[in-house]
């Protein structure tokens, strides 16, 4: 059962729409607004049990060339940092197609990643949607990975 959610989104107004949706659904919210922020709460808070995770971020510890200009942040602090964890990540973005970064192949457990595609990153209902899909999925893994 997924208790505590790790939010990784840079836009304050969606930060906000989320966790209080996350929050009155009964999810314990850890917020991260990049991926300095998401690494930090990854060492800090070792029970997390799904991220949610943002496409289009700020490149912070990454080069502009890694990130394809931004667009794929979020792939690019999943390869580096949560690709060997057994937290199941799952991606919420506005994108028709999830972008990689540039020149890189398929990240192992892209298989396992659930993705939410919504017509406005403001559809907080479709976050908690998101979390109950993963949550029946999960069980039908009969764990957390």
């Amino acid at each position: 059962m997924i208790k505590r959610v790790l939010l990784i989104e840079d836009q304050p107004h969606e930060n906000r729409r989320a966790i209080r949706k996350l929050e009155e659904a009964g999810y314990d919210v850890i917020r991260a607004v990049g991926p300095e922020t998401a690494k930090r709460r990854l060492r800090e808070n070792p029970d997390i049990d799904l991220v949610i995770l943002d496409c289009i971020m700020p490149p912070e510890c990454y080069t502009e060339e890694e990130t394809n200009e931004g667009t794929t942040t979020g792939i690019t602090l999943y390869m580096d940092a949560l690709q060997t964890r057994e937290i199941p990540v799952a991606i919420w973005t506005v994108l028709g197609e999830i972008p990689r970064p540039a020149g890189a192949s398929v990240p192992s457990g892209w298989d396992k990643m659930i993705i939410l595609r919504t017509r406005k990153k403001t559809e907080s209902d479709e976050l908690v949607d998101l979390v109950h899909r993963c949550e029946a999925i999960l069980a039908g893994r009969g764990g957390k990975g």
